[in-house]
């Protein structure tokens, strides 16, 4: 591989570490990522987290062990949408992690016409534009 073929790769912006006299120098695809106008990894993952919540919420997805621990919590709160869930609690940082939690505590957040979107594509469209 010559040294042209390395640049045009950088240009490119394949992720690929490049060993030179030794040292190692480690090049990512943000240029790309950012001139594509994708928006990062950890706001699509909440985008598909939350995506999978609504699905689940009503019934698109039939999942019953996660649905049966989706329950409403004992008041409403003052600035808040009729469609919250009581948050779970967890004893280590490790499952306060894990999907149920942080999806709870994320949609809880959501903004009331979010939540009563009627389509999956209203939902994220409206949580994506909510984001920004």
């Amino acid at each position: 591989m010559s040294s042209t073929d390395l640049l045009d790769m950088v240009e490119i912006g394949w992720a690929f570490p490049l060993f030179i006299s030794g040292c190692s120098f480690f090049f990512y695809s943000t240029k790309m990522i950012t001139s594509l106008g994708w928006k990062s990894l950890e706001d699509r993952r909440r985008l598909a987290r939350l995506g999978m919540l609504y699905k689940i919420h009503h019934g698109v997805v039939q999942c019953t062990t996660i649905a049966a621990k989706l329950v409403a919590p004992p008041q409403r709160q003052r600035r808040s949408h009729d469609q919250q869930f009581k948050l779970i609690s967890t004893r280590t940082q490790y499952r306060g992690g894990s999907f149920l939690p942080r999806s709870i505590s994320e949609w809880n957040r959501l903004q009331k016409e979010t939540v009563e979107a009627a389509t999956v594509k209203v939902f994220t469209s409206r949580a994506a534009a909510e984001q920004s």
